[in-house]
Formats: C-alpha cells, structure tokens, sequence
C-alpha cells in the first residue's frame, strides 16, 4: 500500500512540475513578397510577432518582441516561451525598430497582417493561433499575410526603396538622381540581372559582381517620376517606382518679432526664457510642438529674430512661442508647459489664418524680412515706447535667523539709446535702500534694494513722466536659518535579493521636496557608502521648519541633479514601495520636518520603515568552514607535538626521554565523552547566537558544526588530559 502511495506521490509531482514547464515557440515569417512590393524595408523597418495573447500582455498594441533575419534570407523569427496547453494568438505586424515591448503595434505606423483567410484564419479579426503541445516547437515558414509559404519571391536579391536628390535648384526644369539600395544573400554570379530604368542613364553598383551595392539614375526630369527594373529571367523579377522631388530655389525668410510689451508687463523675462518661431510647417516637421530655431535680440532692443529657407512658392504658417531655452529643434513647445506663457493667442484679422488663428507668409521667389510685429498682434507694438527695458533679477538674504531678517534685491536695466534721452525717477514702494547703477547716466547696469524687510515683497518703479513709466517686482525670500539633515538606509537586504547591484546601481534620497525642485523625477543627490557596510547616507541643507517628503530610489550612477528618476526606466528598481506604517501622503513617502538643528536621521531598510533585520554580518562560507576545520587540525596537532616535545625532555635519574619515536595521538575516552559534552553545549549557544544575530540556521553551518565539533573535542580533551597529568 506505501509503495503505491509512493508512486502515486511521484506521478503527481511529475505532472505538478509538468504543467508549469515552459516550451519554447519559434515564429517565422517570409517577408520576401513584402520586400518586393515595396511594403517593408528591412533598412528601416522591423518585424513583431503581436497579439492579445503572443505577448501575454491581454493587449493587441504591444508589440512583443522584434523578430530577426540573421542570415539576410528575408526569413525573420522569434522565439518566445510559454506554460503547456497555452493557445497563442498572434499576427505579425510591420513597425518601426526599437518599438519592442512597447505599445506602438497599434495599426498606425504599417500595420498588422490583413484578416487571414481559412484554414488558418482565427477568431472575430482571422488572426493566427497555435496551442502549446508539452514540447518545443519552430512553426512552419509562412508569408506575410498569407497561411501558406511565399510563392512569387525566388530572387536571392533584395531590392531597397529608393532616395532622391535634385541636381540643381532654380525656377526652371532641373534634373536629379535617384538612388536605389540592393543586397544579396549569395554570393554575386547566382543570378545574371539586367537593370533597366523609365529614363536617365543606369549607373552605381552592378548586382552581377557585387554583393550589396547602390544602383543610381542620373540625369532625371524634375516633375516626372521614375522606377528601376531588375529582371534576371528567371524568377526574380524586381520592380521599385519612385515619385519625383521638387527641385525648387531655396529663399531665406527672416521673421521679427518685437517683445516689448510682453516684458514690460512680465510675460517673457529675456534672463530665463527664450522666443521660437514654430508651427506644423514653419519647422518643416509637420508637428507643432517642435520648437523649431530660436529667435535671438542681438542689439538688446526687445525685436527678436530669426531666418530660415523655404523652397520657391512654400507657404509658412507659423506663431511665436515663449519657452525654455536650449529647447531648439526638440518636441517640447507643445503648449503643456505650465512654467512658460507658450504660444501666441490665437490672432485676429487681418493676419490671422486657419483654424488656430495662425501667421502665414507665402515664398515668392526672394528672400524676405517680414515686418516686426508686436507678439500676440498682427501690428507694431504701441504701448511700450520706452528706451528703456527693466527686468526683476535676483534676491538675497543678509541673515538667517527666526526673527525679522532683512535683505537684498537687484533689478536689471538696459536702453536700446544713449543714455540721456530720458530723465528717470526711480523708487520703491518696500522700503530699503536704492543703490547700484544710475539709468540716468549708464546704458545698461544693475538697480539694488538694499535692507528691506523679511515678508515684503520688493518693487521698483522707474518713470520719466512722459510716456516710460516701469513697474517690476519681485517675491520676498524666506530668510531662515538652515540645517543639515543626514539620511541613511541600508541597502543590505536588496544586496542580498540580488535587487541592488553596487558596482553597476546608485542610490538616490529624492521626492517633490527633498531635492527642493518640486518635481518627482529630479533624482536629486546621490548616496555614498564610504565604509562598505550597506549603509548609504547623504547629507542635504533644509531651512528651519521645512517638511522633507522623501523616498529612496535605486537608480544609475551619474544621474545626481537629472531628471532620469522617473520611475520608468525598466532597467532600475527605481523607487520604494508605498510605506506601511510611516509612509504620509498617497505615495506612502518618508517624511521629517527640521527643528532647529543639524538631524542624522535613524539607520532605515530600504523599503521598510524599520531597521534591516535579515542581514546581519556575513555568515560563515563552505570555504571558510573549510578553513576553520584546517585550522583545528594543525592546531590539534600542534598541541599533541609540543606536549610530546616537552614531555621528551624532562629527565628522570638523570636520564633524558627518547626523541623522535614518532608522534603519537593521545587519547583518553571517558575524558573524549566528557569534552564532548562541552562542546554540545557550546554549540547551542552558537546555535541561539546565530538565530539571534543572522536570524537562520543554514545547511552550511550544521554540516561546518559537524564535521568541526570533532576535532574541536579533541583538542579539548587534549587539554584535559595535560590538566589531569599536573594534577
């Protein structure tokens, strides 16, 4: 009866372990027909195999994994695990490369096989389907779009979509040159290829002797397109068309607009913003949150500027925008910048064009400055005639105590005229001091506040009592005294889980406020561990009373002070899990709040609110018990040969004991059992101070205790048997 429960037992835990085992799936895919037709690009394209259930993600717009074409044969594959029985749903889908494991297969950017017909056609949208079988398994080579393999693509070539480029640009008929890719995968001489063209003369690269190469048309009709024919009689006849290019005059179009008004009310600040002309097609990208080239005011007169070139008869339609500098030619000005003014409102007649309102200028076969126009106006600007541009600068405590402090303010000034023109008053309404530069007499320069108040706000007003009165203010700066704070935290648990790696894994101390940047992502300052005990800390100054809200964050080195603490890159653990019970706030954050003093903040686990308790100093290895039981031996041995040696040359009636007979082993049972039973009792004790500082027993540590207790017995009662022969 035990035997049969036995095997009974056996069976199930085979089936158990049987039923969770993971097989591997190869896809493969000919994209042959595909590559002919011009539908895929291998430069420029990839290959996913996708689907509800082939990515196991439930969503059909991941795109799963890239397939490959190892072997250039235009055959690309995949392999992919899963549990036995499961039943994969897939297509495969033409996309962009390095789209992998992202959610872009979602039919824009090329797009999934059409609907497959029987008998391979599944479900409600005809997909693909294949149930797991209990074994690995390389499904047969299909075509795109099709159940079966390709049958109209024999060829060992692989033509390339084409390229253009004009010869010439002027008003009249020009001429360019088309340029065609090709790659073969064998060796040149498997095929013999005639190459034709719809006009120009054929040159380039001769698939007859070359592998890879480029085919060119030179000598092409602008307007008029053109297509390249390679035909080698056999089975492999390729044809790729290719549209003409406009091969029109480029003309440089210089825009102007004029800032005044938007500094004069503080709109734009020149110190820390900058101005871009941008729109769907003034930066030729078709995106409108492209910032396109920034404007610059090279005389500090407030007009701000900027050329581009356009073919002959392009129509720019375009606005300025207001927004960060540095942002030339990236994808930020897209409006959801809370931090800048952004674009332009939308314009009224007569300039403005087309649903948003937009600036529009027409190439007419010149260059061209358009007029200097007043941002957000299709005219000059009118209310600001002043000579004279003020901007707030900076602010500057001279104490930082609990009580009323006071401090400093600048405010900046330029004229666009010689000093003079003007007869300036200035003054302010905030109390202080009024030092610095004198508008009156310098061109430019900088206007000090000096010894305001801590809480008032700091103005300044500047007028000439005709038509320049200025106004520009400033926030009251907290003046109070700062401290340092030390965070720490003990990695040593994450070490151990294989989570945090310190040669190749930094750790950051971050959060909305603990970087004071308010913006989570903001990695902040990076920790150090500079005794190699796990225990990373870092050091940050906060003003008196300031709430720190924080969290830990495991991240990449080298990214202190940088945005790349977002939490998204799939590389890093990144931040701590929401904490239970000292975690505040919906995140779960850590949080302290200064009082008064320099605070080194209690030792925390990562991702705990406690100390770490699972890993103490390190415990014994296999190898050092080995070296523990070494040393045992030769001390033992070393025992027993220095108590003979000694014994060897203490005299008895005058006669020495004989010398080298050999060394000798002593042994006493009874005084064995009772050293045997001191070192049980020295094992429990190691055996609770082990549960109490490591926490566990391993199985290195009872077989090491074994093998050791021994000949730590032994040499014990070596020592027992010195003691009994004194007495």
């Amino acid at each position: 009866m035990r035997s049969k429960l036995t095997i009974t037992a056996i069976i199930s835990l085979f089936l158990s372990i049987h039923s969770y085992a993971q097989f591997n799936v190869t896809f493969q895919v000919d994209m042959c027909e595909q590559i002919a037709l011009g539908n895929f690009d291998p430069a420029t394209q990839a290959v996913f195999v996708t689907g509800g259930t082939a990515n196991q993600t439930g969503n059909f717009a991941t795109c799963g994994l890239a397939m490959t074409d190892a072997d250039m044969d235009g055959v690309y594959d995949i392999t992919q695990s899963y549990p036995d029985g499961y039943q994969v749903i897939y297509k495969f889908f033409i996309g962009a490369p390095g789209d992998a494991g992202t959610d872009n297969c979602d039919g824009t950017s090329g797009g999934y096989e059409p609907n497959l017909p029987a008998p391979c056609g599944f479900g409600s949208f005809s997909d693909r389907t294949y149930i797991v079988n209990g074994d690995d398994s390389t499904l047969p080579i299909v075509c795109f779009g099709a159940c079966d393999a390709c049958t109209t693509c024999d060829c060992d070539l692989i033509l390339g979509q084409g390229t253009t480029s004009c010869d010439n640009f002027t008003s009249g008929e020009d001429t360019y040159t088309a340029s065609f890719s090709f790659s073969q995968t064998t060796a040149p001489g498997a095929g013999t290829y005639t190459v034709t063209s719809g006009g120009g003369t054929v040159g380039g690269d001769d698939p007859n002797t070359m592998a890879s190469g480029v085919i060119t048309i030179t000598g092409l009709a602008e307007g008029i397109g053109t297509a390249l024919s390679v035909v080698d009689g056999a089975g492999c006849d390729l044809f790729q068309p290719l549209g003409p290019p406009a091969c029109l005059p480029s003309f440089d179009v210089t825009f102007q607009v004029d800032m005044c008004e938007a500094i004069s009310t503080g709109t734009f600040d020149p110190a820390t913003q900058a101005v871009f002309v941008t729109g769907g097609n003034a930066n030729q990208t078709g995106f409108y949150g492209d910032c396109g080239a920034a404007m610059t005011d090279g005389n500090g007169d407030g007009v701000y500027e900027v050329s581009q070139s356009y073919p002959d008869g392009y129509q720019v339609i375009y606005k300025f925008y207001i927004g960060i500098p540095g942002s030339a030619g990236t994808g930020a000005c897209d409006g959801n910048d809370a931090s800048v003014p952004g674009y332009e409102p939308d314009l009224t007649a007569p300039c403005a064009f087309g649903n948003f309102n937009d600036r529009t200028f027409t190439v007419a076969g010149a260059d061209a400055t358009l007029d200097v126009a007043c941002f957000g106006s299709c005219d000059a600007c009118t209310a600001c005639t002043c000579d004279l541009i003020l901007t707030p600068g900076t602010v500057s405590c001279n104490d930082f105590t609990n009580g009323t402090d006071t401090y400093d303010a600048t405010f900046n000034f330029s004229q666009t005229t010689a000093p003079g023109l003007g007869t300036y008053t200035v003054t302010t309404g905030s109390g202080g001091t009024i030092t610095g530069d004198d508008p009156n007499t310098m061109a430019s320069g900088t206007i000090v506040i000096t010894g305001i108040n801590e809480g008032v706000g700091p103005n300044l007003f500047i007028q000439d009592g005709a038509d320049c009165d200025l106004f520009a203010d400033l926030g009251a700066p907290p003046c109070l005294p700062t401290f340092d704070v030390t965070f720490q935290v003990n990695m040593c648990e994450e070490i151990a889980a294989g989570a945090f790696d310190p040669a190749t894994q930094a750790v950051y101390v971050t959060g909305g406020n603990a970087n004071q940047t308010g913006f989570y992502g903001d990695c902040g300052a990076a920790m150090t561990d500079a005794n190699g005990d796990g225990i990373y800390e870092v050091s940050q100054s906060y003003p008196d009373t300031y709430q720190v809200i924080y969290k830990f964050y495991i991240g990449t080195p080298g990214n202190a002070g940088t945005n790349a603490c977002d939490g998204n890159d799939a590389s890093v653990p990144g931040y701590e899990a929401p904490l239970v019970p000292c975690g505040i706030g919906q995140f779960g954050d850590r949080e302290y709040v200064v009082s008064g003093a320099d605070a080194t903040l209690d030792v925390a686990c990562f991702n705990s609110c406690e100390a770490c308790t699972t890993c103490g100093p390190a415990v014994p290895t296999v190898s050092q018990w080995g070296m523990i039981i070494l040393i045992l031996l030769l001390l033992s041995i070393g025992v027993v040969y220095a108590r003979q040696t000694q014994a060897s040359i203490v005299t008895t009636n005058g006669f020495n004991l004989p010398l080298g007979q050999g060394l000798r082993m002593p042994f006493e049972r009874h005084l064995y059992f009772r050293a045997l039973l001191w070192t049980g009792a020295i094992a429990c004790i190691a055996a609770i101070s082990s549960l109490l500082i490591y926490g566990e027993i391993t199985l290195v540590d009872i077989v090491g205790s074994i093998l050791a207790a021994p000949i730590f017995t032994y040499l014990m009662h070596v020592l027992m048997i010195d003691e009994a022969n004194k007495k």
